[in-house]
């Protein structure tokens, strides 16, 4: 499960294979003065699907600090497990709404 939150909170349901490499784009939006973030998946077939090689040659690839990482993790431990909560009580129908990843679109 990949989670993005800006002012609003969006998910992208994801099976993933190990090995593969997997793209989700992230959009910002600003409705009504809103700031708004959306989370695209890069499924075969679609729109992106050839673009992201393309982008990926142009991107510097960095490593993250692993130290930085748990830290922040430990900080906000609390509050990510009660995102996951929201996501898992959400009714079947209105999870349906967050297109997702399967193990198919990973390169």
């Amino acid at each position: 499960l990949f989670i993005a939150i800006a002012e609003n909170k969006t998910f992208l349901p994801a099976e993933l294979e190990a090995g593969k490499v997997y793209y989700v784009l992230t959009q910002i939006m600003i409705d009504e003065l809103k700031e708004k973030v959306r989370l695209v998946p890069v499924k075969r077939n679609s729109e992106y699907w050839e673009k992201v090689k393309e982008w990926e040659n142009e991107l510097t690839f960095i490593k993250p600090d692993e130290g930085a990482r748990v830290s922040w993790e430990n900080k906000k431990r609390e509050e990510i497990k009660n995102v996951v909560n929201y996501y898992n009580s959400l009714f079947a129908e209105e999870k349906q709404k967050y297109q997702g990843l399967d193990a198919n679109d990973g390169r």
